[in-house]
């Protein structure tokens, strides 16, 4: 059940009358009613809502000017932050749009402008974090040249406990440690440790001078607002070749 928010603004549109006379005189006189299905959701690229658009019955359809705009988040219909849509008269003779919006994985207010017309009204859309549940950590390779020999590319993906994304700026530790548990000191560059739109944080990887023909192990661990070490871990094993 949508939790209406009826928002009679006076977009002044509605009522289009042209006069059967000689005149070209347009007038604006009556209402807008646009419904919000939700007030919130969830930062997490996937989430959706709607909005009801109804017309006077009696507008003229072919004089409708209308369009929308989002701040943050998109429209499902063209993957875009700005829509131009064209009511429909419906079998009940009622002109309506419905406009379907979908979330974006930064976790702030979204503010959706509707513009019929030239006459424009805001509604603001509450957002809720994407909390992680789940890292994912894959490498460009399994193994790796001692010595600086060559690099490999990591990539963590982050998930929630939905398998969706979660909001951007998730923190996450990677480390290198050898099969007894001590630190390898490997080198990471160009880090990006919290997650981005896409979810994902990324480092490119490389070992100094240890000992070849041996696992070592890349650990991706989340952190939580506070920067501790969570629970959500994964690794990937890479074998240390000698440089060629």
């Amino acid at each position: 059940m949508f939790f209406k928010m009826k928002n009679l603004a006076f977009l002044g549109l509605l009522l289009i009358i042209v006069f059967n006379s000689c005149t070209d005189e347009v007038v604006f006189s009556d209402l807008v009613e646009i419904e919000q299905s939700r007030m919130e959701w969830i930062a997490n690229g996937s989430d959706t809502l709607s909005f009801s658009i109804t017309f006077n019955s009696e507008s003229v359809i072919d004089k409708i000017s209308a369009e929308a705009t989002i701040s943050n988040g998109t429209f499902v219909e063209n993957d875009m932050t700005t829509l131009t849509f064209v009511p429909k008269r419906t079998p009940d003779n009622t002109i309506e749009s419905k406009i379907i919006v979908k979330s974006s994985t930064n976790n702030s207010e979204s503010t959706i402008e509707f513009n019929i017309n030239e006459f424009k009204e805001e509604f603001t859309i509450m957002s809720n974090p994407s909390t992680p549940s789940k890292i994912e950590l894959s490498a460009s390779a399994f193994s790796v040249q001692s010595e600086f020999g060559d690099e490999i590319n990591l990539t963590g993906t982050v998930r929630n406990s939905g398998n969706k994304m979660v909001s951007q700026g998730v923190g996450v530790l990677l480390e290198d440690i050898l099969e007894d548990g001590q630190p390898v000191n490997g080198r990471f560059r160009n880090a990006a440790l919290n997650t981005n739109s896409n979810s994902q944080i990324s480092a490119i990887y490389t070992v100094g001078n240890i000992l070849s023909y041996q696992d070592i192990y890349i650990v991706a661990t989340v952190l939580d607002e506070n920067k501790n070490k969570t629970e959500i871990i994964d690794s990937v094993q890479i074998f240390v070749n000698p440089k060629e």
